[in-house]
Order: structure tokens, then C-alpha cells, then sequence
């Protein structure tokens, strides 16, 4: 229904979901701090595949998807987006394993 909020899926049902998906719905709602340009900042990832990065005074929207075993960002001044591949297999502790990745990029 228009305006209805999105349900969200118990842990369950995205475990079933196929991997892309379900990696997808693991970074989703991410965010953590980290330096940009020298400030305080963040890094966000919403639903969707849109993103945030900057600092309490800008920030850049960006895309971000996971699509062939392959994670995705591509902000506005790139041409080309950046990827990294994911391993084209199911992990054990999957979800862990992905937030613990993109903490990497994180402070």
C-alpha cells in the first residue's frame, strides 16, 4: 500500500534470501564514524543502495550495491564505480563478516 512502511525481515528470512540479496540487507542500515577531510565524520549506508559520507557540515550522497558476488560504491565525481569482489560462495557468520569489513573504514 503507497505510504505503508516497509516490513522489516527477521534474520530468518534474509538468511533465505539469494547472497546478493542477502548481503545487500546486511550492509544496509551500516554506519559508522570516521575522519573526512580531517573532521569528525560518518559513512552510512541506507536502503535502496544510497549512501552518505561527510562531516556534521556536508555531506555526499553516494550509490552502493551488491550485484554478481561484487560490492559496489559510486560516488558523483567518479566515472567509473569501485568494486570489490565478495566470495562467490555463502560464508559462515556472513553478516559479522561484512560489518567487520566495512569497519575497516571506519576510525
Amino acid at each position: 500500500q503507497p505510504g505503508a512502511s516497509e516490513r522489516q525481515l527477521t534474520d530468518e528470512e534474509i538468511a533465505a534470501l539469494p547472497r546478493d540479496e542477502r548481503r545487500t540487507k546486511y550492509i544496509e542500515g551500516f554506519s559508522c564514524n570516521r575522519y573526512v577531510y580531517g573532521q569528525p565524520g560518518f559513512i552510512r549506508f541506507e536502503p535502496r543502495g544510497v549512501g552518505y559520507f561527510g562531516h556534521q557540515e556536508d555531506d555526499v550522497k553516494f550509490k552502493w550495491w551488491v550485484r554478481d558476488d561484487k560490492y559496489c560504491t559510486q560516488y558523483p565525481s567518479q566515472i567509473d564505480p569501485y568494486c570489490v569482489d565478495f566470495p562467490k560462495r555463502d560464508m559462515v557468520n556472513e553478516r559479522d563478516k561484512i560489518q567487520t569489513w566495512l569497519r575497516k573504514g571506519c576510525n
